[in-house]
C-alpha cells in the first residue's frame, strides 16, 4: 500500500469513528474485519496504529536519497535548509546532488519540514562529528569509573 493509499485509509477510518454508529463501523470502516466478530476497540486500535505511523513520518528529519522519490519531474525537492554558521533556516528546493555530493566546506543540513530548536540540537552535523561526540562521552564515562579522582583541596587522590 502506498503512503497516499494509507493516508486515505486512515482518513476514512477516522470519519467512520466520528460517525460512530454500528452500520458505518461494520460496513464502511476499512479497519473493521467483516469476517470476524470483533468489537469496536480492536478496530480503533488498528486505526490508531496506522494514524500514529503517519504522524511520525511527518516529523522533521534530515532528508535522505529515498526522499527524492517524491521530487517534482525536474528532480527538485522542497526542503528546509539550515546553515551551520549563521543558524538560519530557510525554505528552498534542492536536487539529489546536494545530498550525494556536498561541498567540501559542508555547512548545510536539509530537513523534510521545519525542525524545532530541540530537534536541531539533538542531531549532529555529520557522521564524524557524531563519532567524536560518542567517543568523548565514552572517555568521560571511563574516566569516571576507572580514574582516581584528584582532590584539589588537600592534594589527595
Amino acid at each position: 500500500m502506498t503512503e497516499q493509499e494509507n493516508r486515505e485509509k486512515v482518513i476514512k477510518g477516522l470519519k467512520c469513528c466520528q460517525e460512530c454508529d454500528g452500520y458505518t463501523c461494520r460496513n464502511l470502516c476499512p479497519y473493521h474485519d467483516r469476517n470476524e466478530s470483533e468489537n469496536q476497540a480492536t478496530c480503533t486500535c488498528r486505526l490508531a496504529h496506522d494514524a500514529l505511523a503517519l504522524l511520525k513520518a511527518q516529523e522533521p528529519r534530515l532528508v535522505t536519497e529515498a526522499d527524492f522519490k517524491n521530487a517534482d519531474p525536474y528532480g527538485y525537492l522542497p526542503v528546509w535548509v539550515e546553515d551551520k554558521y549563521d543558524n538560519e533556516i530557510i525554505c528552498d528546493c534542492i536536487t539529489k546532488y546536494a545530498i550525494t555530493e556536498p561541498d567540501e566546506d559542508y555547512h548545510y543540513r536539509y530537513w523534510t519540514s521545519r525542525p524545532t530548536d530541540e530537534q536541531r540540537e539533538n542531531v549532529k552535523w555529520d557522521a564524524q562529528e557524531q563519532r567524536d561526540y560518542e567517543a568523548a562521552v565514552e572517555m568521560a564515562e571511563y574516566c569516571e569509573r576507572y580514574e582516581p579522582t584528584y582532590n584539589a583541596d588537600d592534594g589527595s587522590m
